[in-house]
């Protein structure tokens, strides 16, 4: 999914747009959820249902914890 831009509150509205997208199948589809630690992701717990799915964010500089990126339309 393409967002609108590199800020906290469009990934958030990213990520409600997948909820309601996959309804109650969002926590078996994305049991996890890892990104970097760019800005745009500070508030990415907040917009995750956090008890049912886990987010992890990498350490600087190595993309290799993030083992996909998926993309969708």
């Amino acid at each position: 999914m393409k967002i609108a831009a590199k800020t906290a509150e469009a990934v958030n509205q990213a990520v409600q747009r997948l909820k309601t997208r996959f309804g109650d199948a969002f926590s078996s589809i994305f049991p996890s959820i890892t990104s970097d630690n760019g800005s745009e992701f500070s508030e990415l717990t907040e917009a995750v249902d956090c008890d049912q799915i886990s987010v992890y964010y990498t350490h600087p500089y190595t993309s290799i914890e993030r083992v996909t990126n998926t993309i969708m339309d």
